[in-house]
């Protein structure tokens, strides 16, 4: 039995790209220059085009977002406290 996945051409994504990822998401979207404070899946994608020259689908990028060990989540707001220190 055959499943036909045999001329498929060369894997996208491989260790070297994991690793290349991690690095990517140690700093921010806005060191790279986008305006948004949090990564979201569109912003990966398009870093991951331009730096690393390989074009991923959403759900392609969001594999390798749990392969990276990454967890998406809320940001926690930032709030400075309003009362005055004992």
């Amino acid at each position: 039995m055959l499943d036909h996945r045999t001329d498929n051409g060369t894997r996208k994504v491989d260790d070297d790209v994991v690793v290349r990822v991690r690095a990517l998401l140690t700093l921010r979207p806005g060191d790279y220059g986008f305006k948004r404070p949090t990564w979201t899946l569109e912003i990966l994608r398009t870093l991951i085009a331009k730096k690393l020259g390989v074009k991923l689908s959403l759900t392609h990028v969001w594999r390798l977002v749990e392969l990276t060990g990454a967890r998406w989540g809320r940001p926690r707001p930032i709030v400075a406290c309003p009362w005055r220190t004992p």
